[in-house]
């Protein structure tokens, strides 16, 4: 009998705890036993090590780690990385959830299917800090891309195209092979907003990518989302635009097709143009060729 592969739920938190039972309680319920979850605390000062221990206790495949003091999010996310042990990988929040039962095998299916793809991702649902599902998705319904409801592969760099103008993979909602995360280097010091999206862009370059349109995960809003958190509200975008600079370096470093070049020039674009940024005069050239050249 072929043994399936393991699958490592990393979950970063910070004072998270009375979200934990309900996550966690997610992830230990689905119809696919070879997991582990590893919860890597970041310094939390809630009650989060007694109810991590409490989860430790009821279930051997569930470990705890914490930092003695707080190392930030990226640090913590690369903590979360370098523990873990499977083929496969979900990085979900500690405040976050699976909405399905089936979500592991049903992933763990598309990898066995397709060996060129490189992560699964699928639509997730918002829910509040009461548990109460939201009428909001991510990636929108109404989405152009991915605009398909039936389960769809992905060429990767031609995703790449698309992803690159925008981040609708919700992190909570993927499953990556390690491979991924070790080839790629995992997550870079200054991206702390755009992290996850660069590291799927990078994983695009070099695999392909598998979309499921059911929504599999809950992605909880509350007051202490990270991605609420931004004293400066321009950070974000100035966060996107340095992931681009980014991605023309990576993509040059490794000799990657020089039409990827062009498709980061058309992403940026169009990410200046939806977000009412300025142009530099070399946007501003590069906007005026490629359009010429009927590429916008």
């Amino acid at each position: 009998m072929t043994t399936l592969p393991k699958v490592s739920f990393v979950l970063p938190s910070y004072n998270y705890a009375r979200y934990m039972q309900f996550g966690i309680g997610s992830i230990l319920g689905q119809d696919y036993e070879n997991i582990e979850v590893i919860i890597v605390d970041d310094a939390s000062s809630d009650d989060t090590p007694d109810v991590a221990r409490q989860l430790c206790e009821r279930d051997s495949r569930v470990r705890y780690l914490r930092h003695e003091t707080n190392v930030g999010p990226v640090a913590n996310w690369n903590t979360c990385l370098a523990e873990a042990t499977g083929e496969l990988v979900w990085l979900i929040s500690a405040d976050d959830a699976l909405a399905s039962s089936q979500a592991v095998s049903r992933f763990v299916r598309r990898f066995q299917e397709n060996p060129s793809v490189g992560f699964v991702f699928c639509r997730a649902q918002i829910i509040d800090q009461d548990d109460v599902p939201q009428q909001k998705w991510i990636p929108r319904k109404d989405s152009s891309f991915p605009s398909v409801e039936v389960p769809t592969l992905y060429k990767g760099q031609t995703f790449f195209g698309e992803l690159a103008k925008s981040n609708f993979v919700p992190v909570l909602g993927t499953m990556a092979r390690r491979e991924c995360y070790e080839k790629t280097g995992g997550f870079v010091p200054d991206l702390i907003h755009c992290g996850d999206w660069y590291n799927w862009l990078r994983f695009s370059l070099h695999w392909d990518v598998f979309y499921e349109p059911e929504a599999m995960a809950y992605y909880r809003q509350h007051t202490t989302n990270l991605s609420r958190n931004y004293a400066d509200r321009k950070y974000p975008l100035e966060n996107a635009l340095l992931c681009y600079r980014h991605l023309r370096d990576y993509i040059r470093s490794n000799q990657l097709p020089p039409e990827l070049l062009k498709a980061v020039d058309v992403a940026e674009i169009v990410f200046r143009k939806e977000k009412k940024m300025p142009h530099t005069l070399t946007q501003k050239v590069k906007y005026r060729l490629l359009k010429l050249a009927g590429q916008l």
